[in-house]
């Protein structure tokens, strides 16, 4: 598979509705760690890209959409930020 980069997260992000910023997760060597972050400007937008995207391909593996949680925190997101998160994508 090839590598997803932030570029690639904003185009496919995008096409759902604005999105205001979108960032992989890189380690201190710079590599992928095989996750990232969505930050749209509204909340409908969020669901829309989670319920659209989750499961979808890209770039040739499948990736997991679902809204971001506070360190430490478990089940759903209760928040209301439209922050996603995604991982599924190798480095």
């Amino acid at each position: 598979c090839k590598r997803v980069s932030s570029e690639d997260l904003e185009n496919t992000f995008s096409e759902i509705g604005p999105v205001r910023k979108c960032f992989i997760v890189t380690a201190h060597d710079g590599r992928s760690r095989g996750f990232g972050y969505v930050l749209y400007a509204t909340r409908e937008d969020a669901q829309e890209a989670a319920t659209q995207l989750d499961g979808k391909d890209l770039k040739g593996r499948k990736i997991s959409v679902q809204f971001a949680r506070r360190k430490g925190q478990r089940g759903v997101s209760s928040s209301n930020h439209p922050l996603l998160a995604m991982n599924g994508w190798c480095c």
